[in-house]
């Protein structure tokens, strides 16, 4: 599906998924900061690279983690936490007794309704509930390897 149809403009004043425009002032700092923390993290790096080898295990799980991020915040973005999950199975979704709650900031009723993260511009749901913990882990050990790496660097060179 192209990107100009998932992320059209709010009509109506309200929100199915989280990347329609207007975009919320912090979806665009969460990710001008991600992208300079990934920047500074590669240049800190690179520039006490004494050998190509030297740091490959870092950088490894460094992509891992900056790869399941990007997929977890992306899903996050993309999904309708009102409409069922794929990665859910509609057979156990019907014999859950979760209510709904009604989200002020979407103006829609959302079954298992957490709250409604301003980040995202998204409710976070129990449809996509699992995707938000995996953007919330994948982001602590992220920013964990970065500092970690700054630190090192600053301390050995």
């Amino acid at each position: 599906m192209e990107c100009s149809k998932i992320c059209t403009p709010v009509g109506n004043g309200s929100r199915s998924i989280g990347c329609q425009r207007p975009f919320e002032t912090v979806q665009i700092v969460s990710i001008v900061v991600q992208a300079v923390g990934v920047v500074g993290f590669l240049l800190v790096l690179l520039s006490g690279l004494e050998s190509t080898g030297e740091y490959i295990g870092l950088l490894s799980l460094y992509s891992l983690c900056l790869v399941i991020l990007v997929l977890s915040y992306t899903y996050c973005l993309i999904s309708d936490p009102s409409k069922p999950s794929i990665f859910r199975c509609n057979k156990i979704s019907q014999n859950n007794s979760k209510e709904e709650r009604y989200c002020s900031v979407c103006k829609k009723k959302i079954r298992g309704l957490d709250h409604h993260c301003e980040w995202l511009a998204n409710c976070i749901s129990e449809n996509n509930y699992f995707a938000f913990f995996t953007l919330i882990l994948s982001g602590f050990l992220t920013f964990t390897l970065q500092i970690i790496t700054v630190i090192l660097q600053l301390t050995l060179f």
